[in-house]
């Protein structure tokens, strides 16, 4: 943690050249000659409820800038603060050292801080205060597209650093008219010296406001989040892409655009030093280095901050990277309760070693903004190296996969017989990718073989996709496209009933 602070950052800043600056604000309300703001970080949490009544029996209000991540489940704590008319800033969703990352990195993690302070009724915020004081031009853009300004503080009571509550009274001594603290909810001693340092800085005419666009303590007005102010002009900055997560999955710092592992509930991890071939992956192909490290056991994601009930989609990233033969590990996933991959077996799916894939599911946020994965086991422990979570459009299908390489077109014609009367529509979100074709389908495959079951069906290949029309009565049961020129690669699946 930085213990300089600096209230505005019109220039960009590194960790190490924070620096303090204070100028003067001419104060207009009445019995206040001036205003400095509380402003408090980390919350809310199981403190929040006492700061926040500590605050009301001072006649103090502050603007709270919490974690986007500890929101949901910490809602009733959320609700106090509101209904204490508190205002919000932006203080991340993941609270992590972000100096280092991509521009899509840092605007996905600040968007996701946003959303979850609009779902829980906190209004737009305006202001972003960043996980330890750190800046970049980087962190700075991306902000600024979200029409974030960056504030940081003009005094820091180093509760964070174990000062003490007279310390901090005293340290609170040194704020300016128009000057911002940095306080964190969760200390005691910070509750404690909240009701001197408002007598305080009372008794010298300064009294507790909000922060305003400009990053000045200004007198308290307006409702829970000021008004974005209509002259800020965002810094340019590549195209967002907002609602957008990826998890290097058991890699502790990261890799490329995929963030360090989160949101797991048991398993292991496991590194290796392995040459993965990804060139299976024609889209989005991530680094190989992210299958040098995975998650393996029994094993869920809980990935919050997403909108209930809009469409996203889900892809899986797998490489077998130790077990040398098919049947060795096979493996069950599902999303938000739903079964989207069966008897799946990653070495006979990539067809060797060392070989990375992709599974792609398009699903719907649950009731609490979640993308629940669940990996259970039949042989060995399931694994996974990368998930990546991107908004979709239109409702959830069966799962689908990210293309390989396109096999030579080939049109196959079985007999004719009379239209059947049962068909399962499959719809491929993502055109970009080759999956452009409704498959409708009503076709029992031998996936094992990977040979099409001969009930007078008629598949074309369409960029390495087989697309199916039914024209077969009465078959009922497991379904499922197959690339034949990737064996065990299975595009679309699902029951026909």
């Amino acid at each position: 943690m930085i213990n300089i602070c600096s209230r505005k950052l019109k220039v960009i800043l590194v960790l190490a050249s924070v620096i303090c600056f204070i100028s003067s604000f001419t104060a207009t309300a009445q019995n206040c000659s001036g205003y400095y703001a509380l402003a408090f970080d980390d919350g809310p949490n199981s403190n929040t409820n006492t700061l926040v009544g500590i605050l009301n029996n001072a006649g103090a209000k502050a603007t709270f800038f919490p974690i986007g991540q500890n929101i949901s489940s910490n809602m009733a704590a959320f609700n106090t603060m509101l209904n204490a008319g508190m205002k919000f800033g932006n203080h991340s969703f993941t609270h992590s050292h972000m100096t280092s990352w991509s521009y899509q990195q840092v605007y996905d993690d600040l968007n996701r801080a946003q959303q979850a302070i609009q779902n829980a009724g906190g209004g737009t915020p305006t202001l972003f205060r960043p996980p330890y004081l750190e800046v970049s031009s980087t962190i700075q853009q991306a902000a600024s597209a979200l029409g974030l300004t960056i504030v940081t503080c003009d005094v820091d009571v180093q509760d964070w650093n174990g000062a003490s509550t007279s310390q901090i009274v005293s340290t609170a001594n040194n704020i300016q008219n128009g000057g911002v603290f940095l306080m964190h909810d969760g200390y005691s001693s910070t509750n404690g010296a909240i009701p001197t340092i408002v007598s305080n800085l009372s008794n010298r005419g300064l009294c507790a406001g909000m922060i305003n666009n400009n990053g000045d303590a200004v007198a308290w007005s307006g409702s829970v989040n000021p008004t974005p102010d209509p002259t800020t002009v965002p810094t340019a900055g590549p195209t967002p892409i907002p609602g957008t997560m990826v998890i290097a999955c058991g890699n502790s710092s990261g890799v490329g655009n995929f963030l360090a592992d989160q949101y797991y509930s048991g398993g292991e991890t496991y590194n290796n030093s392995n040459i993965v071939n990804v060139s299976l992956i024609t889209t989005d192909t991530p680094p190989a280095e992210l299958f040098n490290n995975e998650r393996y056991g029994a094993m869920s994601y809980t990935i919050p901050g997403f909108t209930s009930g809009n469409s996203y989609i889900v892809t899986l990233y797998f490489a077998e990277t130790y077990l040398t033969s098919s049947g060795s590990r096979v493996f069950n996933v599902s999303v938000n309760g739903t079964a989207v991959l069966s008897n799946f077996d990653i070495y006979a799916a990539a067809g060797g070693q060392d070989i990375a894939i992709a599974r792609e599911i398009t699903t719907a946020a649950n009731s609490s903004g979640q993308i629940v994965i669940q990996f259970t086991s039949v042989t060995e422990n399931p694994k996974i190296n990368g998930i990546s979570i991107k908004p979709g459009s239109g409702s959830t299908t069966a799962p689908t996969t990210v293309p390989t390489s396109a096999p030579t077109a080939v049109t196959t014609t079985a007999p004719t017989v009379p239209p059947g009367d049962c068909n399962v529509s499959f719809n491929p979100q993502n055109s970009s990718q080759g999956l452009n074709s409704t498959f409708t389908v009503d076709v029992v495959v031998n996936s094992g073989n990977q040979e099409l079951a001969a009930y007078g069906i008629t598949f074309t290949y369409n960029i390495g996709i087989l697309s199916f029309v039914d024209i077969e009565e009465g078959i009922d049961g497991f379904l499922a496209a197959v690339n034949t020129n990737y064996p065990g690669e299975i595009v679309a699946s699902g029951f026909d009933s």
